[in-house]
């Protein structure tokens, strides 16, 4: 299935990709979109900290990642994608 990927923020403006999460939307070609959330492990602990949380909520749904990289992310993309199809 073909698909077009979208970087509202582009990964070059993150300050540090090992620690930070980006929203990257995808388009099917049936017109279907999705807007994923891209994690890095050491985000999900400096957001715990910063809310005073320890844990992270589970209905918040989020794709954790070694680093924020369009090699990662698209990866994982393409693979979702094969996968359902």
């Amino acid at each position: 299935m073909k698909y077009s990927v979208f970087y509202p923020t582009k990964i070059s403006e993150i300050p540090d990709i090992y620690n930070d999460n980006i929203d990257v939307c995808v388009t099917l070609e049936n017109g279907k979109t999705y807007t994923l959330v891209f994690i890095t492990p050491a985000n999900l602990e400096t957001m715990m900290k910063k809310d005073g949380a320890s844990y992270i909520d589970p209905d918040f749904r989020f794709i954790v990642v070694a680093c924020l990289s369009e090699k990662i992310i698209e990866a994982v993309i393409r693979n979702l994608i094969e996968d359902k199809h």
